[in-house]
Order: structure tokens, then C-alpha cells, then sequence
């Protein structure tokens, strides 16, 4: 078996909506949005549905590409790490990711930019080992997010078939970024290359530690 990682600096992507009661909070001129966003922040009851989740690792100076095999089915293995790599000599394409907002058709909703460090990126591939894995054939997908200032793995495929995260989540946020925005209805997708003031109405924003 071989286990794929990404490790190093990363963005948690988040959309989610919002409940109908801060729907109508929002829609009320008496109370200012960034109290809003605050009370939203710290609200942990009401569990609002995630419409986008994604991790992308951040390419700079802490990522590191890892691969090490292991023997199937054998949990006591310590494994052998062999190739290690910071993306340099692996083939890629800059390819933008869209989420289709007209499918989910909200007025109203949030985006959230989680900033931290970890797997960014867990894969399998049983059957194969250090001595049968080709990293020629690696390839991944780059996007820039939003401010321009990150460039973020959103993909990486094997002989041109995509490899799924496992989504283990061993990473820890240690910033949080919060958008309040309002959707103008005749944006059919929401473009992560793009500032998302050309996109959405930002209402409010705040950054969190």
C-alpha cells in the first residue's frame, strides 16, 4: 500500500447558509452587520449546512509532498517514506475552481477562509509500493485564492486519474476569516481565482484568532 500526503501551510474553504432567523436578523436595519457576523462566529447551536467544503494546500516553503509505502492490511508497519518533494518537479496546470451557486439559489450566505497547518491532502492506493509507484505520473492542479496572495493544490491525480482525500482531517486552524455576503442572484458560479468583491456583496468581514 502507498499513502499519499500533503503537509504544510492550508486553507479550509467553507460555504455555508444561513438559518431563516439570521436571515431575518440580517434584513433588520437595526442591527449592524458586523455584530451579526460576531454572534454567527460564536454561535455553536444552531448547525447550519455546509454548501462547500474543500482543503487546499498552500504552495510556499512548508509544503512537502510525501510518499510512503506500506504492506497492506498491516497496521504495525512503520512504512517506508520514499520520495519526498515541495511540488518543484511535479507536473502541474493551473486550473480555477467554480461552485455552482445558482444550484443551491441562497440570497444570503457565508464564506469561510480557515488558515492552518497539516495534511492538507491523505490518499491510499493498495497494491502499490515504493518499488512499482511511478512519480513521473504525478500530476496536480493549482488554483490562486481569491486575494491573489495564496496559490492552493485543489487536485492530484495519478496517470491522470484523480486520487480522492480521504478527508482524516489531522490539521489544526489557527485563524479563521469570516465573509457576510449577499449573493446578486446573476452570478451563476463563484470563481475562487477571482476577488470575491467582483462576485458578491460583502456585507461584512472580520478576521478571527
Amino acid at each position: 500500500m502507498v499513502n499519499i500526503q500533503i503537509r504544510g501551510n492550508l486553507i479550509e474553504l467553507i460555504l455555508e447558509e444561513l438559518s431563516s432567523s439570521e436571515i431575518s436578523e440580517l434584513q433588520s436595519s437595526t442591527i449592524p452587520k458586523i455584530n451579526l457576523l460576531n454572534d454567527i462566529k460564536e454561535n455553536t447551536i444552531i448547525n447550519r449546512r455546509n454548501i462547500y467544503q474543500n482543503i487546499l494546500p498552500i504552495v510556499d516553503k512548508s509544503l512537502e509532498l510525501q510518499i510512503s509505502s506500506f504492506e497492506n492490511d498491516n497496521y504495525y508497519d512503520d512504512g517506508y517514506t520514499f520520495f519526498r518533494s515541495n511540488l518543484n518537479d511535479i507536473n502541474y496546470q493551473n486550473k480555477n475552481i467554480t461552485i455552482p451557486l445558482k444550484t443551491f439559489n441562497l440570497e444570503y450566505f457565508l464564506i469561510k477562509l480557515n488558515y492552518g497547518y497539516g495534511a492538507g491532502f491523505e490518499t491510499e492506493i493498495i497494491d502499490l509500493d515504493y518499488k512499482n509507484f511511478e512519480t513521473e505520473k504525478l500530476n496536480f492542479n493549482s488554483t490562486l485564492i481569491f486575494d491573489k496572495h495564496n496559490e492552493a493544490v485543489h487536485s492530484l491525480s495519478l496517470n491522470y486519474l484523480n486520487l480522492e482525500d480521504l478527508g482524516r482531517k489531522k490539521y489544526e486552524i489557527s485563524e479563521s476569516r469570516l465573509f457576510l455576503v449577499k449573493n446578486n442572484m446573476d452570478v451563476k458560479f463563484l470563481d475562487l481565482g477571482n476577488e470575491i468583491p467582483t462576485q458578491v456583496d460583502i456585507l461584512a468581514s472580520k478576521r478571527y484568532n
